[in-house]
């Protein structure tokens, strides 16, 4: 598979199987984390693993789709990225955290897993179930296997998400033209 043909393979799933995620593989994932680029090669981001179904993490984010997701079809497993210090909220630690994201959904998605990073999440009450005095979390990473059916429709003006007439969700992202902006001083 070409990196576009991944590209448009690796999409948000929210909905999950009941189907349990090898802790290995979790931790093989954190492996591919060793390699990614750094804002200064700071590396000031951390993981933790929960290999197991977990209705109070699940409950302590505002997950977006969050009622329309069963007990049957939570996550059944989260890698948690955090600093080991509490740090401002920067332009660096947003750009590792969202190359971190792209790694995790990549080598899942090569694990034949799903995802869907939840920044919406009660930091506190996360940091208190967790119990790790020098981890302070930033954001979560919901995991599972789904056979939720998701569509990508080009365009030139659309953003968002819909539900098309067959009840499958679609995801509307902007045509390569509407992207590219040219230079006017050539």
């Amino acid at each position: 598979m070409n990196y576009l043909d991944k590209l448009k393979a690796m999409r948000t799933k929210r909905v999950m199987e009941p189907t349990k995620v090898e802790h290995e593989d979790l931790v093989d994932v954190i492996k591919h984390l060793t390699y990614m680029q750094s804002a200064l090669n700071a590396q000031v981001l951390r993981y933790v693993i929960i290999d197991h179904p977990c209705e109070d993490v699940f409950n302590m984010t505002n997950f977006p789709t969050k009622h329309m997701v069963s007990s049957d079809n939570q996550p059944s497993a989260y890698i948690v990225i955090g600093t080991e210090k509490k740090m401002p909220d920067t332009k660096l630690l947003g750009m590792d955290i969202g190359v971190a994201l792209e790694i995790i959904k990549e080598a899942l998605f090569d694990k034949g897993l799903d995802c869907v990073s939840i920044n919406s999440i009660d930091i506190n009450k996360l940091k208190a179930y967790l119990n790790i005095d020098d981890f302070y979390p930033e954001d979560i990473v919901a995991i599972g296997k789904s056979n939720m059916k998701v569509n990508i429709e080009i365009t030139n003006d659309k953003t968002g998400t819909a539900k098309n007439e067959k009840g499958e969700h679609v995801v509307y992202k902007l045509s390569k033209d509407a992207l590219l902006k040219e230079a006017k001083n050539e």
